[in-house]
């Protein structure tokens, strides 16, 4: 049986896979405009907008599971603390992630 709750999570895994298509295509908008004489004001833009569309779906899950963020705690790029990655290559990393995302939340509302 779909309940409402598995459906919203579903919606949210395909939101991730979406919007990680719209980082790579910005990703790309980038190289391109740079190399056409485009010069970037401020720094770090990428990675504000990768974290704001990685961080969005995850506040959305946590709350119709009805988590607290603060039981979060994000770790990025420590080899002590994660597992060896392959690395991000095409849009598979935004379906993984939508997987993840989606499989934890469902294990933490059991």
């Amino acid at each position: 049986m779909v309940t409402s709750t598995a459906l919203y999570l579903g919606f949210l895994a395909l939101l991730y896979l979406e919007r990680g298509v719209e980082l790579l295509v910005s990703r790309r908008n980038i190289r391109l405009a740079l190399a056409a004489g485009g010069v970037e004001t401020g720094r770090r833009h990428y990675a504000v907008m990768v974290a704001v569309h990685a961080v969005f779906p995850l506040a959305c899950a946590a709350e119709v599971l009805g988590l607290q963020l603060s039981r979060f705690r994000v770790i990025s790029g420590d080899s002590a603390l994660t597992p060896k990655d392959n690395g991000s290559y095409s849009s598979r990393v935004s379906l993984m992630v939508g997987n993840a995302a989606l499989k934890s939340a469902e294990e933490m509302k059991r």
